[in-house]
């Protein structure tokens, strides 16, 4: 039996357990070498298996109940007659409690892991188009570069669609507008910048290490509305009328207050950096939205409104 084997067999014996097995014990179950059981231990901790270890007479290893395996909701009356049986085998017949639990073990993982919540699906109004397999690529290229410091070069499309290198140092990994996105210090530029994951069009995770900066808050870059911009944070504050449901939920920037002033009606204020995203938010609503502050805002829009309009004067 190969090492791959072996761990999973370890997992299967020691899931559904409550007691210490020695390695003297496991070895004999996995017909191995009592010092192969000390590696395969190495091996799923290296995974994320939590073993739990017990110094004495009846100490020994066992896994822990917080282990990402799944458990089986046994109703209380059928967990007594289990653990009943389990005792009667552990006291007339070694061999077969030892192949019950590891059978039981098998059941509880098997069970269950037909019963799984199936995972929440989003669905991105504009996908961008690009197989979403490239990018789970480079986002996993990058979550190993973080996790060991490592620098990285890449291959980044910029606005202007011209490919561009940078020697990065990854900081962090976020989701924004649907989009994923790279938090980095670029040698470049001697500075933090954004990077769209579906616009790096090569990654080279190199064997160099990089320092985090004693001086870096994430909370400058990234906050819990996404995208910090470099403007300051301006108070915007709207009338909007027959999109009560459709708005009261969401939130649109920091100190939001929703106030409802009638079935049809409410009044929405909140703080943002983005002055760019408010003003699409405003003509996406069309007339069912009225600005109130701030005044320039207006002006802004009525400005847009009127460049708009005169694209269709001769139509």
């Amino acid at each position: 039996m190969n090492k791959t084997a072996s761990c999973i067999k370890l997992i299967q014996v020691l899931y559904g357990r409550d007691e210490y097995l020695n390695t003297n014990d496991l070895a004999e179950i996995l017909d191995t070498n009592p010092r192969n059981i000390r590696e395969y231990f190495k091996e799923l901790e290296s995974l994320g298996y939590e073993i739990l270890s017990k110094k004495g007479l009846y100490g020994g290893y066992k896994l822990s109940n917080t282990s990402f395996l799944p458990t089986m909701k046994f109703t209380s009356e059928e967990e007594a007659e289990l653990k009943e049986i389990g005792d009667y085998l552990k006291n007339n017949n070694q061999d077969l409690y030892n192949t019950y639990t590891e059978l039981t073990g098998k059941v509880k993982a098997t069970a269950d892991s037909n019963n799984l919540i199936t995972p929440l699906k989003m669905v991105d109004r504009f996908p961008i188009d690009v197989d979403i397999d490239v990018i789970e690529k480079i986002y996993n290229d990058l979550r190993f570069a973080i996790n060991k410091k490592l620098k990285c070069e890449i291959g980044y499309v910029s606005q202007s669609d011209k490919l561009t290198a940078h020697v990065i140092h990854p900081y962090k990994l976020f989701v924004y507008n649907g989009n994923y996105f790279l938090l980095g210090f670029t040698e470049v530029r001697n500075d933090f910048a954004y990077f769209k994951l579906h616009k790096i069009n090569s990654i080279y995770v190199t064997n160099n290490n990089f320092e985090v900066q004693s001086e870096f808050n994430e909370l400058n870059y990234i906050d819990e509305f996404g995208v910090k911009q470099r403007d300051p944070y301006t108070h915007f504050e709207f009338e909007i009328n027959n999109l009560n449901q459709v708005l009261k939920d969401k939130v649109f920037g920091k100190n939001q207050k929703v106030e409802i002033i009638d079935e049809r009606n409410l009044r929405l204020s909140f703080d943002s950096q983005n002055k760019k995203a408010v003003i699409a938010f405003v003509l996406s609503l069309a007339d069912n939205c009225k600005v109130i502050e701030p005044v320039e805002l207006k002006e802004e829009l009525k400005n847009t409104i009127s460049k708009m309009m005169s694209r269709y004067q001769n139509d």
